[in-house]
C-alpha cells in the first residue's frame, strides 16, 4: 500500500476562499455600477449643456450680424448682408434655417416674464 500522502486544501478552505472571492466580486460590480451610472448622469448633462450652449453661440452670432431683426409668427427672423437666418421656435425643437438646416432638439420650459425662453434638452429615448 503507498503511504504518501498529497497535499490539498481541505472542504472548508476552499469554501471559505469562494465565499471571499464571491464577496469581493460582490464588492466591485456594485462599484462598477455606481461608476458607470454617474459616468452616464455627467455624460447626459453635458451632451445637454452642449446643446443649449450651440444655440446660445448661433443666437449671439445671429444677432451681432444682424442688420434687421423681426419676431414671426413662429420664431425670429435675422437680416444681414448674407441673406436671412429664421429661428422656428417649437415646443419641442428649434430650427435654425439659413444656407443649412440645423435642428436643436430642446424642450422648451417656460417662459420668464422678461422674454427670457428657458429650455431644456429633450432626451432621445423621449
Amino acid at each position: 500500500m503507498n503511504k504518501h500522502r498529497v497535499r490539498a486544501f481541505t472542504i472548508m478552505e476552499v469554501s471559505i476562499a469562494m465565499l471571499l472571492a464571491a464577496v469581493v466580486i460582490g464588492i466591485t460590480y456594485t462599484a462598477y455600477s455606481i461608476i458607470v451610472r454617474s459616468y452616464l448622469s455627467y455624460k447626459h448633462k453635458n451632451e445637454d449643456m452642449m446643446v443649449l450652449f450651440r444655440v446660445d453661440e448661433l443666437l449671439k452670432k445671429d444677432f451681432a450680424r444682424a442688420d434687421t431683426i423681426w419676431k414671426s409668427d413662429k420664431g425670429i427672423k435675422f437680416k444681414d448682408s448674407t441673406g436671412m437666418v429664421n429661428y422656428e421656435v417649437d415646443s419641442d425643437y428649434i430650427v435654425r434655417t439659413s444656407t443649412i438646416i440645423d435642428t436643436f432638439k430642446v424642450k422648451i420650459v417656460a417662459e420668464s416674464l422678461n422674454g427670457i425662453i428657458c429650455c431644456r434638452r429633450i432626451k432621445p429615448d423621449g
